[in-house]
């Protein structure tokens, strides 16, 4: 049998062949018996820590560590020092605005997607529902997959409450 290390791997070697871009995942990999919440995760990731940081600034990360089967999206840093500086600075000093983004990155799709761009049930579209109540897509196929029209870089993070991807961009609210 392959260790996940092995397998993660081959998985950006198959990308590679595929010319795909190859990208590492910003979640780290640590072999674990229980996997922890999506919180713990977010919290240990350097490349998401401005998220992390949000998440932290506004006392949400009860949300990252709910019980049940959730979907979280969560923006890289890069995709957060991309937003518009009235945007940065409206998440930090409106707290329902900024309550509504962080949110909008926790779903109901707690699915896999393939490294092919594939959801788990084989569906191209598929509409999920964010804990701030507003409805993305998840697109695949055509190119990367996307959830709300930002690119999903890194996918299928198991966490003991949902699965975790990694995005480049970030789900403002509607």
């Amino acid at each position: 049998m392959r260790s996940d290390r092995a397998i993660a791997i081959s998985r950006r070697l198959a990308l590679a062949a595929l010319g795909a871009p190859v990208l590492l995942s910003p979640f780290p990999a640590v072999a674990q018996a229980k996997p922890e919440t999506a919180d713990a995760l977010i919290r240990s990731a350097v490349r998401v820590s401005l998220f992390a940081d949000a998440i932290k600034e506004h006392g949400l990360e009860s949300a990252f560590r709910a019980p049940g089967r959730f979907g979280f999206f969560i923006p890289l840093n890069s995709a957060m020092e991309k937003l518009a500086g009235g945007t940065i600075e409206r998440l930090r000093r409106d707290k329902e605005y900024a309550r509504q983004v962080i949110l909008n990155h926790i779903t109901d799709f707690a699915g896999a997607i393939t490294f092919m761009g594939k959801l788990e049930n084989s569906r191209d579209l598929r509409n999920v529902k964010t804990m701030a109540g507003n409805t993305l897509q998840i697109t695949t196929g055509g190119g990367p997959p996307r959830i709300g029209g930002q690119p999903i870089v890194y996918n299928n993070i198991r966490a003991s409450n949902g699965m975790c991807h990694a995005i480049d961009g970030v789900l403002l609210p509607q």
